[in-house]
């Protein structure tokens, strides 16, 4: 596909000969490394041309929302939450099952797009309230990513700086607790998809009524539950049974991945930059695999989807594999903390998943 026509396909504008130069040099650069990925053998999975094919490293880096260190203060929120640590041996006793889709449930929304703005925070957060509040009550309705992203301070930098300049789902639960719940998509839309947030208004909410013409709670959130830290154990038994969950990944190398079971990246110093919502895990030829759900638009990866390599650290010589995150200003913690964390599994995986109680 030549740079022409990926314009005339994807409908892009640019607002100057310099800046469509700019990015036209991206997308030869990316094509060029999208090709030859594909052409090597064995191939877990392949890359593609997408709508982010000729998006710079720092439009890419917008698209994400964790911007801070992943410090001690984000533990010590998360500390509180956790259950008792579950073994590999916890696991074969619940007897979990081989396969999960949450989306053959219907308690999935379809995939959204979460534009040039930091938001994926508030995107997996809404998401993985719209399934649980589903499980729960059987409604199944888009929730507002908007009102979490206008109404939620960050004055410990908790992931980033708040808004479009990120933060995390523990910030986002505890916030919406606080405000008695979260209001619908239509009623409170998303309005930041070229990278703005607008300001907080509905406060304080009222309960849903028909015609009201106030902003009203279409869902609860009542607290969260946070998995044990790198446990594969906590997060597998936590998807299988309670439902699915928002997760810290490092999304650095997912921008032109287009199917199969992703395991690139970096392994040895995996940088967590993006939170998406973990909705199952399945095994394909022999490979295990994570199911998760982007907030990039349908037309990215499988149709908004990405399954990521699943290791049982029961199966492998020396457990789970980790690397060291080392970035200080990367992350889903606050600002007073070490300046390096131990993450684990695939893109960092197993760190942080976290659901909301209803």
């Amino acid at each position: 596909m030549t740079f022409e026509e990926y314009v005339v396909k994807y409908e892009k504008r640019y607002p100057s000969f310099a800046d469509k130069h700019t990015h036209q040099e991206m997308y030869v650069q990316n094509v060029q490394n999208i090709n030859k990925h594909n052409l090597q053998t064995p191939l877990s999975y392949t890359k593609g041309i997408n709508h982010l094919t000729d998006r710079t490293t720092k439009e890419l880096n917008e698209m994400k929302g964790l911007d801070r260190n992943l410090h001690r203060q984000q533990m010590n929120q998360r500390a509180p939450q956790l259950s008792a640590s579950l073994t590999l041996a916890d696991i074969q006793d619940l007897d979990l099952p081989e396969r999960v889709d949450w989306r053959e449930k219907n308690v999935i929304t379809p995939v959204k797009n979460q534009g040039q703005c930091g938001s994926c925070w508030t995107f997996a957060s809404a998401e993985t309230i719209e399934s649980h509040w589903a499980i729960k009550t059987g409604r199944l309705q888009d929730l507002s990513e908007q009102f979490i992203l206008d109404c939620t301070p960050n004055t410990n930098q908790c992931g980033g700086s708040g808004g479009c300049g990120g933060g995390t789902a523990e910030l986002a639960y505890a916030r919406l607790k606080t405000l008695g719940g979260i209001p619908s998509e239509w009623e409170y839309p998303y309005l930041s998809v070229l990278g703005k947030a607008s300001k907080c208004h509905g406060l304080p909410l009222t309960n849903e009524q028909p015609h009201s013409g106030a902003v009203a709670s279409a869902a609860n959130v009542t607290g969260f539950h946070a998995t044990e830290t790198n446990s594969y154990a906590s997060l597998i038994s936590n998807l299988a049974l309670q439902g699915p969950m928002a997760v810290s990944v490092d999304a650095g190398a997912w921008h032109d991945y287009s199917g199969g079971i992703f395991d690139g990246g970096n392994h040895t110093n995996p940088d967590l930059d993006h939170l998406v919502q973990l909705v199952g895990y399945g095994t394909d030829n022999g490979n295990d695999y994570w199911l998760i759900r982007n907030s990039w638009t349908p037309n990215w990866g499988e149709n908004g989807y990405i399954r990521l390599k699943r290791v049982d650290p029961s199966k492998i010589k020396g457990g789970a594999s980790c690397g060291l995150d080392i970035t200080p200003l990367d992350g889903n913690g606050c600002k007073d903390g070490p300046p390096t964390v131990k993450v684990c599994g695939q893109s960092g995986i197993l760190y942080d998943g976290v659901y909301p109680f209803v």
